[in-house]
């Protein structure tokens, strides 16, 4: 299950990558557009190993396809350089974050279950004494439903 996930949060960024390859003429400036989404949901589907993975998978893509190997020695080259650093940083906190939310949740999800198994045995012992009681209780009890159809007398 493990590895079907992880392989299943690897396909965001080759997905981006292939769609901005294919649209690349009407998106042609905005190298991170489909990118950032992808890592997003890698690091949602996978947690944080593959958000990381899935960063660097995507910076990988965006400088071998999208950008200019002319553009990269320029002057205004450095500007790709601070918009690849704030992808990588973005990258970093999308999977932290995610990550940390997976976690929890799977935390949480743990404690929720002891405490349903917890609630449902301190429901079955007050049953048992609430049941003890009645059985032997001297007095006639009895008890309708509300059709006002007899479902227990004593």
């Amino acid at each position: 299950m493990r590895k079907i996930r992880f392989v299943l949060a690897l396909l965001p960024p080759v997905l981006a990558a292939t769609i901005q390859f294919y649209f690349w003429g009407f998106i042609s400036p905005l190298i991170w557009f489909l990118f950032y989404p992808a890592v997003f949901f890698s690091a949602w589907i996978g947690g944080l190993v593959t958000g990381l993975v899935s960063t660097c998978i995507s910076i990988i893509f965006a400088f071998y396809f999208f950008i200019d190997p002319n553009f990269q020695t320029s002057a205004a080259g450095s500007k790709i350089f601070i918009t690849m650093g704030t992808f990588l940083i973005m990258g970093i906190l999308f999977s932290i974050l995610l990550g940390r939310l997976r976690y929890l949740n799977a935390v949480l999800s743990q404690e929720l279950q002891q405490r349903n198994i917890s609630h449902t045995q301190e429901i079955q012992y007050q049953e048992k004494k609430f049941r003890a009681l009645i059985d032997n209780s001297a007095d006639i009890i009895n008890l309708y439903n509300e059709d006002f159809k007899l479902i227990y007398l004593s």
